[in-house]
């Protein structure tokens, strides 16, 4: 039998020492105790009153409407009145079947009399009393909200009121005297109910919590006219009730202890326990100064326990799910759900957890079923909704039942960790997508975690539970990171792919600077057994502080040996010089020498120049950076013939360049080293200039190229507007001409011009169309003449391509039905070519098989427009018939004037002056949009690698009017 505590004395000394129980026995005590707390509400209250005042009913649509309410004031209030709505899910509706109501707002009618308003006033006095909420200074008040009119047959099914204002916390009704000789209205909550029936001859009030289920039976004759207020308070503070007393509190910290001591020695005592309140709460009053009678009382008791006794107290939105099999009956005429004769499954599942400061701490969170929640909570009470499945052939008839209810939490400070990063839940599923997003969840959670303690540990350094908490958190990771990486090795597939390794790099990452933040030695050891697979740079600063703390120096090895694994130079370097920075910056704070991080990291560097991959346009942006700290011995002897052996992966090459002259121009490096390795790199670039991949990629919208269009990460982007592919291919343009590498300038232009003949039309909307622009105006802006130089033949061979491939001349419609062939030898595809190719066959009938069918159809969608093909069903076999159209000339038509309006616009937006200068005869062809003119002979290049000499003197003015690179490493460098 479970031990009872006696709760009419305070314990004396002996009785603090509970007697020794099981948990079963301890959760019967604390259930016993809250539900014990006096606090003195109900849920409803209803009153009959004598010599009250007559409101002063005025409408405003009617006059005066006397009392008790006669048929002809009746008439005038449904008059100004309109049917009551209610609320069904997300909307609002009205249905004469659920409720039948005339309804006024208040700005449709007046109290006149100013005793009203003192009658209201002692009304709710009445009522915080009765309801267990103290009214004194809370600012407690009854805000009119509609008048209601029941006429004969008027109803409201059983409903729970809505939150309808910010603090209200009741509803009070007002009836006011009519000629209605029955009504009957009834409070339903849980086992509890509370009926009116009786005449109305006198004014009457009742009152119940919004979440009190009740209901309007049907009016049997005359009328029922009543006033609704909200009850609304707005600085309710649980601390501040009166509710639970000291015995109380005393009693429950007893337990508390016991269930503490209990909890290490007795691995089968839950972690954490839950208790249900009688109220259900909304998300926006899910607050400790939101809660309502007895539950007010309930929520004090524990908190001050809880706060007295090293435990957790939070509340919760929770979801309880119950799936079994059930007759197909209802056992009731008057209940709604279906009893389950067998239960197949339940679980619980919280949908919002908040602490005592109101932070949202967890949602949506499955919990372990057995011990958390006493099942006995749920008897006799029926589910909020319930999915029915119905007879489905000879399978059972099964329910699920849902029930929604509002919780307190306890647990004990030292398991919240345990309770809500409980790990079992992401390995529970063999299905790949299943786990993988289970997983995801998982590592939010952890996640979220992390932030909320760094964030507390930051404003509260002292706090040792806060520490204690990212520690066990860290304990978490480790540990799971542990099994899945077992379970990765021992069953590495599951249904439709591959189980990942374990957690992503950021969990990681948070675990092992935690553990370097709380300043943990082993911790850190532990933590660095799992290493993310691209580790972040503010994880490696905080591991290169480590090893010097720590004296770990022995680490680096296995550092290395991770980094290695690092393909992109620019990442590895990153790393490196992360990992460099945390371990001088700790070594100058402990007066410690930096000389083991320095030759580690050019070591390191040397390693990652012969061995990563060198592709992309942050590779070339961090080579660039590494010369502005190099000596001439690593730049000449060790970068650039780096970047020499890789210029085929433009990008890259582009960067460096740009990244090496900009250097050059601020002082950072020499400007003869500058121009020395630009003039060295540039030659190769201009033999493997290629820009084709990097337009291919802009066409199909990827983010990310890399080297002849092998996709990698990090390379040069290319954008929806490609300003920065224009970016870069200017610069260079630019710092050829400027430091007078014509040959190179000539190959770069021609390169670009034989790219552009194959190109769709969007990439000149956003590749050439825009470069040109931008030539224009800086040849415009350094007033250069362009004769004799390459850029003239660049322009003309762009904008002649342009006008004659995209824009191409008038479409005419087609002399005869000549029309293309396909390339398809099959012996269906020769007969559909006869077809094709014949100058007077419009329609061709070809009485073939399914299969046969379906592959002409299918070779004449590829081949667009122009034809109709549809099967014609009769006969067997059925006939497949082809018609020719002039549906491809009409599109044509349509889009070409469309065309020629988008190349106008292009060609108005140069400056004249220097476009005529530029395209020369070409000019008014060009401008007039003529194929014709311009489809003669192409216009030869030669003149694209010769230009006027250029004096060297204006290098630093054309220089630095550059545009500068978008690509920039960071860190700082020690090389």
């Amino acid at each position: 039998m479970a031990h009872v505590i006696e709760l009419s004395s305070p314990p004396s000394s002996s009785e603090s020492e509970t007697p020794d129980i099981d948990i079963d026995e301890l959760k019967d005590e604390i259930s016993q105790c809250l539900s014990s707390v006096k606090g003195a509400s109900t849920f409803a209250l209803f009153e009959t009153l004598s010599g009250s005042p007559n409101p002063g009913l005025y409408l405003k649509n009617g006059g005066v409407v006397g009392l008790p309410l006669s048929d002809r004031d009746a008439e005038a209030i449904i008059a100004a009145s309109h049917e009551a709505p209610f609320g069904k899910g997300e909307q609002t509706v009205v249905d004469k079947s659920v409720r039948k109501t005339w309804e006024l707002s208040p700005p449709d009618f007046e109290l006149r009399n100013p005793a009203w308003g003192r009658f209201i006033e002692s009304i709710v006095a009445k009522v915080s009393a009765g309801l267990g909420v103290d009214e004194a200074d809370k600012e407690v008040s009854a805000q009119l909200y509609k008048m209601l009119l029941y006429d004969e047959g008027a109803m409201f099914k059983p409903h729970q009121d809505s939150e309808k204002a910010p603090g209200m916390f009741a509803t009070l009704v007002i009836t006011l005297p009519s000629n209605m000789k029955e009504v009957r209205s009834g409070s339903p909550m849980q086992e509890k109910q509370r009926s009116l029936r009786r005449p109305n001859i006198r004014i009457m009030n009742h009152h119940f919590w919004p979440d009190v289920t009740h209901e309007v039976k049907p009016v049997l004759s005359g009328h029922r006219l009543v006033l609704t207020y909200n009850l609304v308070h707005e600085t309710l503070d649980p601390k501040e009730l009166t509710a639970s007393s000291a015995r109380s509190v005393s009693t429950l910290k007893a337990l508390l202890s016991q269930w503490n001591k209990k909890l290490g020695k007795t691995p089968e005592f839950d972690t954490a326990y839950a208790f249900l309140f009688e109220h259900q709460y909304t998300d926006a009053s899910l607050r400790f100064n939101g809660l309502k009678g007895h539950d007010q009382g309930v929520a004090s008791c524990i908190r001050r326990a809880c706060d007295e006794s090293g435990f957790y107290f939070y509340l919760a939105k929770l979801k309880r799910t119950v799936t079994g099999g059930c007759d197909g009956y209802y056992d009731d005429d008057s209940v709604s759900f279906h009893e389950l004769t067998e239960e197949y499954e339940k679980s619980i599942s919280l949908l919002r957890v908040i602490d005592s400061n109101g932070t949202e701490v967890a949602k949506n969170m499955t919990v372990d079923h057995d011990g958390f929640l006493h099942e006995e909570f749920f008897e006799d009470i029926d589910p909020d909704d319930e999915d029915y499945s119905g007879y489905t052939g000879n399978e059972g008839v099964s329910a699920t039942h849902f029930y929604h209810r509002t919780i307190a939490i306890l647990m004990p400070k030292t398991h919240r960790i345990d309770f809500f990063l409980n790990p079992s839940s992401p390995r529970t599923s063999r299905y790949k997508y299943i786990y993988d997003e289970r997983l995801r969840e998982y590592a939010t959670r952890i996640l979220q975690w992390f932030e909320q303690l760094t964030n507390h540990m930051s404003d509260n350094p002292r706090d040792m539970g806060v520490r204690q908490d990212l520690e066990s958190v860290c304990r978490m990771v480790i540990l799971e990171s542990g099994k899945l990486r077992i379970e990765a090795v021992s069953n590495p597939t599951v249904a439709w792919g591959r189980k990942p390794n374990g957690f992503s790099d950021e969990v990681l990452a948070c675990a092992t600077n935690t553990s370097i933040a709380l300043d943990n030695m082993s911790l850190f050891c532990e933590t660095f057994r799992f290493w993310p697979q691209e580790p972040s740079s503010s994880m490696l600063r905080g591991v290169g502080k480590a090893l010097v703390r720590y004296n770990l120096e022995s680490l680096l090895p296995t550092i290395s040996e991770r980094l290695s694994a690092i393909g992109k130079l620019s990442n590895r370097m990153e790393m490196i010089l992360a990992l460099q920075t945390g371990y001088i910056t700790e070594a100058e704070l402990l007066s410690k020498p930096v000389t083991v991080a320095q030759d580690w990291a050019k070591s390191q560097m040397d390693t990652a120049l012969n061995s990563a991959q060198i592709s992309t346009a942050e590779d070339g942006a961090m080579l660039s950076n590494l010369c502005k700290t190099g000596s001439s011995e690593v730049i000449f002897n060790k970068i650039l013939p780096a970047v020499k052996k890789n210029t085929c992966h433009n990008p890259m090459a582009m960067a460096f360049l740009a990244g090496v002259i900009s250097a050059g121009l601020s002082g950072e490096i020499e400007a003869r080293v500058s121009q020395t390795l630009f003039k060295n790199v540039v030659s190769d670039l201009a033999s493997n200039f290629n820009l084709t991949p990097i337009l291919h990629s802009q066409t199909n919208k990827m983010i990310k190229i890399y080297g002849f269009g092998a996709r990698a990460p990090g390379s040069l982007a290319a954008t929806d507007d490609g300003s920065e592919i224009v970016q870069s291919v200017v610069t260079l343009i630019w710092n050829c001409f400027a430091l007078d590498c014509q040959w190179e300038l000539g190959q770069i232009l021609g390169k670009l011009v034989s790219a552009s003949s194959n190109q769709p039309a969007e990439n000149f909307d956003t590749i050439f169309i825009p470069l040109l622009q931008q030539l224009s105006r800086s040849l415009h802006d350094k007033n250069i003449s362009v004769q004799g130089t390459s850029f003239k033949g660049f322009f003309q061979d762009l904008l002649r391509s342009y006008v004659v491939i995209h824009v191409g001349p008038e479409p005419k419609l087609a002399a005869d039905w000549t029309r293309s062939r396909t390339s398809c030898p099959c012996h269906d595809c020769s007969e559909l070519n006869i077809f094709l190719i014949n100058p007077h066959q419009q329609v061709w009938r070809f009485p073939v098989a399914k299969m046969r069918r379906l592959h002409i159809h299918r070779i004449l969608e590829t081949m667009g427009g122009g034809f109709t093909h549809e099967t014609e069903r009769i006969g067997s076999p059925q006939t497949l018939v082809v018609t020719k159209t002039q549906a491809s000339y009409l599109a044509a038509r349509q889009a070409w004037p469309k065309r020629c309006s988008i190349a106008k616009g292009y060609l108005q937006s140069f400056n004249a002056n220097i476009l005529r200068e530029l395209l020369g005869d070409l000019f008014d062809p060009i401008m007039s949009l003529s194929v014709s003119q311009l489809s003669q002979p192409p216009f030869q290049t030669t003149h694209i690698s010769e230009r006027l000499p250029f004096e060297f003197s204006h290098e630093p003015t054309d220089l630095e009017s550059c545009p500068p690179t978008n690509f920039k490493a960071k860190g700082s460098y020690f090389y």
